[in-house]
């Protein structure tokens, strides 16, 4: 039915429930830039308390690329960023060590990271099993602190 057979009342009616949700729309428009700005803040936190952690943590897709590292291990290993980490052979070496030391969750092994100057270092990791979005992936944890070798011996 065109607008022209309508009558005042019901055109007026129309126009109240367009308002209505447009009106609804903005609202929503708004929840969704709220939670997102809230997003953003929880993972600007998330990141600020993994970059301060006192370990190395390194997490690893199912094919073994770096999918994220923070700053302990990045400066651990003489790194600028993850991209030079994923881009170094030390990286590929550490991680091949890593694989072959058959790493279980809980359980401390020592593995060989070779830094970025070409010297090696021998960081103690520690696995669990995580999923996410881009799959299974590896966590590795890495201390060279005495408490985490006294818990390792400990254990």
């Amino acid at each position: 039915m065109s607008d022209e057979h309508k009558s005042k009342r019901e055109l007026v009616i129309e126009a109240v429930a367009l308002r209505k949700q447009v009106q609804d729309l903005k609202e929503a428009a708004l929840a969704r830039r709220r939670v997102e700005d809230a997003l953003r803040a929880a993972e600007g936190l998330c990141r600020l308390a993994l970059d301060q952690a006192p370990v190395g943590l390194l997490v690893l897709d199912p094919d073994g690329e770096v999918r994220l590292v923070n700053a302990w291990l990045l400066h651990e290993l003489g790194y600028v960023s993850r991209q030079d980490l994923q881009g170094g052979a030390g990286i590929r070496e550490s991680l091949q060590a890593i694989a072959e030391a058959r790493i279980r969750p809980g359980i401390a092994v020592p593995a060989p990271f070779r830094r970025v100057d070409g010297t090696s270092v021998r960081l103690w990791l520690r696995a669990g099993r995580t999923v996410g979005p881009d799959g299974v992936t590896l966590v590795v944890e890495a201390d060279r602190s005495e408490r985490s070798l006294t818990r390792t011996a400990g254990a």
